[in-house]
C-alpha cells in the first residue's frame, strides 16, 4: 500500500518552481518494472489521481490496470478498473461508455462475491442517473447499495448511500425523505467519527434543503456548523458555496449587511479559486444588496464586473454602445433640426405681424430675417462637418472593436490555459501534501512507550525531504530521524523510498540490530535508485538518518546514525552517541554502520534532528546557527515539559532567522522516558 502511495505521489506534487505534469511514457516505463499485483495496484492509483485533472490520460492507466487485473486474475482491482474508468468517461462526457463501464464492474463485483465494490457500483450508477435527472433509476440504483452496505456492515458505503438518497428525494421535492436520509448520513458520519469534510458536506445539503423549505434560521445553522473553526475545514469550494448560500439566506430575511459580508467572503473565496462563473455570481448577488439598499451607483460598479466575465454580454455591450453614438448622433441633427423649424416659424410669425401693424419695421425685419439665415446657414455647415467627424469617429470605432474583438479571444485562450494549469499546479500540490502528512506518526504515537515527547516539523516548501517513522510492538519502539537529498518533490520522493523500505527490514523481517537495520537500508536504497561506485555518471542521491530501538523489557536504547547523532540530557548530564560519517547511499568511503547503546535511566531526554535546524542563516551576521548553537538551545530548554520545549525551539529559531528565508526542511524530535 505505501508503494502505490509513493508512485501516487510521484505524479503530484510540485518543487523547484518545475511542474510535474503526466508523462504516461516515463510512467509506463517505471509500471514496467514492478511486479503484476504492484504494476495493477499503481496503475489504478494513477487513474484515480487523476481522473478529474487528466480524464483521458487516466482513462490510459485504467485500461492498463484492466488489462492486468484480467491477466493475474485479480477481481478486486478489475472491478476498481471498471468503476475508475467509469468515472473518467463521465468526466469527458461519454456517458454511455461511463455506464458500460459501471454495468461491468457490476458484474465483476457479483460474480466473484465482492460485496463492497458491488455496493461501489450500484452507487457510481446511481451517481450517473442522478446527473441525468432520471430520479427513478438513480434511487433504485442507491437502495440495491444501501441493502448490501447494510448486509456486510460498512458504515462508510452506507453513509455515501444516504448523503446521495437525500439529494434525489431534495431534487424531487420530497423535503421529509431528504431530511430523514440526510439525518442518517450525518448521524453514521458522526458517530464512527469520518473526516470532517464529509461531516461538512452533509451539513451543506441539510442547509439547502431548509433553504428549499424557506427555513432560513435552520439553513444558518447548518451552515455555520459546516465552516466551524473548530473543524479545521480546508475544502475551500466547499466553504465558498457555503457563503453564498448564507449571502442568499440574509437577503431573503432582508438583512442586507449581514448578506453583504457573506458575498465579499464569497467573492475573495472564488478569486482564490480563480472560477469565473462564480465570481460572476459573487458580483451579481453583490449587485443585488446594493439595489435592495438604494445604492444604484454602486449595484451598477458590481453589474459592470458582471458584464466583463460574459464574453456575450461582453459583445453585446459593444455592440450597445456603438449603436447608442449613432442614436446620439442622429438624435443632435433632428434636434437642430427642429430648432430651426421653431426659429425659422417665429420669424415668420414675427414678420406677418410686423408687417400687419408696423410697415415702417418691414425693412428692419428683412434684415433681422437675411442675419439669422445667416447664422442658420452657418449652424448647418458646422453640422454637417460635425457629421462628417462623427461618422469618421465611428468607422475608427468599429475598426477597433473588430481588433479588440480578436485581441479578447486570444487572450481570454491565454487566460483560460494559464488558469488550468494554475487548478492543475494547486490540485497537485494540496494532494501531495496530504499523502505525505498521511503517512506521517502522530505525537500520539510517541506515548505508546515514552512518557512525553514532542514532534518539531517545518518543511520549507510545500512537500519535505525531512521525515520521520515509527513502529511499536510487544517487546520494541523504534524511531527514525532521515533528511533526503534536497527537499520539495526529490526529497519527498527519497523519503517515500526510505519508508518503503524500512516497513520490510524492521517490521516484515524483523531486525532489531540497528547497525544491521541501517547496512541494509542502505543496500536497499542503493539497489532502487541502481547505484554503483564504479560508475561515474551513478546518481549520488540519499539520506542522512538516525535509528533508536529501544528494548521495553530491559530499558535498553541500541542506536546507529549515518550523520545524524544522538543527544541524551540526563539531569545535569549530557550524552552524546556519535553517529557513523556515511550517508544513506553510494559513498566512495564505505563502512558499516556502528550500532550504540545506552541503558536508559527514567528522566532521560533523547533529542534527535535533522541538519536543517542548525543550518538555518540569521543571526546579527546573517551565518548559520551550527550544531553548537542548536545545542545551546536545547540545553537551555531541557528542563521544561516537552511540549513548552517544542515552542520554545520554534521562537528561538524565527527569532534568529528573523528576515531570512527558511534554508531547509527542519526536523527535532525529542523524547522523555
Amino acid at each position: 500500500m505505501v508503494l502505490a502511495w509513493l508512485l501516487t505521489l510521484a505524479t503530484n506534487v510540485v518543487a523547484a518552481d518545475v511542474v510535474m505534469t503526466v508523462n504516461a511514457d516515463s510512467l509506463n516505463m517505471v509500471a514496467e518494472g514492478l511486479p503484476d499485483s504492484l504494476r495493477c495496484k499503481m496503475y489504478n492509483d494513477l487513474c484515480w489521481t487523476y481522473r478529474h485533472t487528466f480524464p483521458e490520460t487516466a482513462l490510459l492507466f485504467g485500461k492498463k490496470a484492466l488489462e492486468s487485473a484480467e491477466r493475474i486474475g485479480d477481481y478486486n482491482e478489475e472491478a476498481k478498473a471498471c468503476s475508475f474508468c467509469g468515472i473518467c468517461n463521465r468526466n469527458m462526457a461519454n456517458y454511455d461508455a461511463a455506464f458500460t463501464y459501471y454495468k461491468r464492474g457490476l458484474d465483476v463485483a457479483t460474480r466473484h462475491g465482492l460485496r463492497d465494490q458491488e455496493a461501489y457500483s450500484h452507487v457510481d450508477i446511481g451517481n450517473l442517473y442522478l446527473y441525468h435527472a432520471d430520479y427513478a433509476h438513480a434511487e433504485s440504483e442507491l437502495k440495491s447499495a444501501v441493502r448490501i452496505a447494510t448486509e456486510i456492515g460498512d458504515h462508510e458505503i452506507l453513509s455515501f448511500c444516504y448523503l446521495n438518497l437525500g439529494r434525489v428525494a431534495l431534487k424531487i421535492g420530497k423535503y421529509n425523505n431528504s431530511r430523514a436520509y440526510l439525518t442518517k448520513a450525518l448521524d453514521l458520519r458522526q458517530k464512527h467519527n469520518m473526516e470532517y469534510s464529509g461531516i461538512a458536506v452533509v451539513k451543506k445539503y441539510l442547509g439547502d434543503l431548509s433553504m428549499a423549505t424557506q427555513d432560513y434560521t435552520t439553513a444558518l445553522k447548518y451552515y455555520t456548523e459546516a465552516v466551524d473553526k473548530r473543524s479545521g475545514l480546508r475544502d475551500v469550494g466547499l466553504i465558498a458555496g457555503i457563503c453564498e448560500n448564507v449571502a442568499h439566506c440574509y437577503m431573503a430575511t432582508e438583512k442586507y449587511d449581514s448578506a453583504k459580508i457573506f458575498a465579499d467572503r464569497y467573492l475573495n473565496l472564488s478569486y482564490q479559486l480563480d472560477i469565473g462563473n462564480n465570481i460572476n455570481r459573487a458580483h451579481r448577488i453583490l449587485g443585488d444588496i446594493c439595489v435592495k439598499q438604494g445604492l444604484l451607483d454602486k449595484a451598477l460598479e458590481y453589474y459592470d464586473v458582471v458584464l466583463a466575465y460574459s464574453d456575450t454580454i461582453l459583445a453585446k455591450e459593444t455592440t450597445a454602445r456603438l449603436t447608442n453614438m449613432e442614436y446620439k448622433f442622429d438624435k443632435l441633427l433632428k434636434e437642430k433640426e427642429i430648432d430651426l423649424l421653431k426659429k425659422d416659424e417665429e420669424l415668420r410669425r414675427t414678420h406677418l405681424y410686423s408687417g400687419l401693424i408696423f410697415v415702417v419695421l418691414l425693412m428692419t425685419l428683412v434684415g433681422v430675417l437675411v442675419w439669422r439665415n445667416v447664422q442658420s446657414n452657418r449652424m448647418n455647415n458646422i453640422l454637417r462637418e460635425q457629421k462628417r467627424e462623427i461618422e469618421d469617429r465611428n468607422e475608427e470605432i468599429l475598426q477597433q472593436r473588430d481588433m479588440l474583438e480578436k485581441q479578447n479571444v486570444s487572450l481570454e485562450r491565454q487566460r483560460t490555459l494559464l488558469i488550468s494549469q494554475k487548478k492543475e499546479i494547486t490540485d497537485s500540490i494540496a494532494y501531495a501534501k496530504r499523502i505525505q502528512y498521511a503517512l506521517l506518526p502522530s505525537e500520539a504515537f510517541l506515548q505508546k512507550y515514552f512518557a512525553d515527547g514532542f514532534i518539531y516539523y517545518r518543511p520549507r516548501d510545500v512537500v519535505s525531504g525531512d521525515f520521520y517513522w515509527m513502529f511499536n510492538d510487544d517487546d520494541y519502539f523504534g524511531l527514525v530521524v532521515a533528511d533526503c537529498t534536497g527537499h520539495g518533490v526529490p526529497g519527498a520522493f527519497m523519503s517515500m523510498l526510505g519508508v518503503t523500505s524500512l516497513n520490510d527490514i524492521v517490521i516484515r523481517d524483523g531486525i532489531r540490530d540497528t547497525g544491521v537495520a541501517m547496512n541494509r537500508l542502505r543496500d536497499d536504497l542503493k539497489e532502487l535508485l541502481h547505484q554503483d561506485i564504479e560508475d561515474e555518471d551513478t546518481p549520488h542521491d540519499g539520506m542522512d538518518a538516525a535509528l533508536m530501538i529501544v528494548d521495553k523489557k530491559n530499558n535498553v536504547l541500541s542506536y546507529s546514525g549515518a550523520f545524524i547523532s544522538l543527544l541524551c540530557i540526563r539531569g545535569d548530564e549530557e550524552i552524546a552517541l556519535k553517529a557513523t560519517h556515511n550517508p544513506i547511499g553510494v559513498y566512495v568511503h564505505e563502512v558499516p554502520f556502528e550500532t550504540h547503546t545506552l541503558q536508559l535511566q527514567k528522566g532521560d531526554k533523547i533529542y534527535l534532528s535533522s541538519d536543517g535546524y542548525p543550518s538555518q542563516f540569521g543571526g546579527p551576521e546573517g551565518k548559520k546557527l551550527k550544531p553548537s548553537g542548536y545545542k545551546n538551545i536545547i540545553r537551555k530548554y531541557s528542563g521544561l515539559g516537552m511540549h513548552e520545549q517544542c515552542t520554545k525551539i520554534d521562537t528561538a529559531l524565527n527569532e534568529w532567522r528573523a528576515d531570512n528565508e527558511q534554508t531547509d526542511d527542519v526536523l527535532v524530535i525529542g523524547v522523555e522516558v
